[in-house]
């Protein structure tokens, strides 16, 4: 009886630590198995989050270009009225026909004061009223803190028109006289 007893103490004991043993061993196998499928499919796996990184970040990059490429500036509005100039029209009738129509947002640069925003966003609504057809589907107006680099054209025109009046005229070399023999 004693020796029975002795037995069951020791089953339950070996029993005790031989549960948790059992649950870590699995764990290790488990884990040697899910590495090994790692290490044989390695770059695999990391290549669609490498790509998704890429492709996220080329996005951001278009869809910024497009806001700067769709920004009425100042320039393109009256200094006194807020009015959109001819080429602030003519800008906007471009985004609004030449645009894909994933990019076709027109953004409105702040002015220096909100009633002076409000009322070159107005203008651009209406224009964008007469021109677009729908109502409905009017591309949407967003005001940005984001002015494109570049100048106004009418600084680029007296610069170009500055340059040709400052060049000489265009003269021929006087011709060379032939003289020679009789052939």
């Amino acid at each position: 009886m004693r020796r029975i007893a002795i037995v069951l103490i020791t089953l339950v004991t070996l029993m005790t630590y031989a549960l948790p043993m059992r649950a870590e061993w699995h764990e290790f196998w488990y884990s040697v198995k899910v590495d090994w499928h790692r290490n044989n499919q390695w770059p695999e796996p990391f290549l669609y989050a490498d790509r998704q990184v890429a492709v996220e970040a080329e996005a951001r990059m278009v869809s910024r270009g497009w806001q700067l490429q769709n920004t009425i500036s100042s320039y393109h509005f009256d200094p006194e009225s807020q009015e959109l100039t001819s080429a602030g029209e003519h800008k906007v009738h471009w985004i609004l026909t030449q645009t894909p129509a994933a990019y076709r947002t027109v953004f409105v640069l702040r002015g220096e004061s909100s009633r002076m925003t409000a009322a070159r966003v107005e203008s651009v609504r209406q224009y964008m009223a007469d021109v677009w057809p729908d109502s409905a589907s009017m591309p949407a107006i967003v005001q940005t803190d984001v002015e494109p680099r570049g100048w106004p054209a009418e600084d680029i025109d007296d610069t170009y028109r500055k340059a040709l009046q400052s060049r000489p005229s265009p003269v021929l070399p006087a011709a060379a006289s032939i003289s020679g023999g009789s052939n």
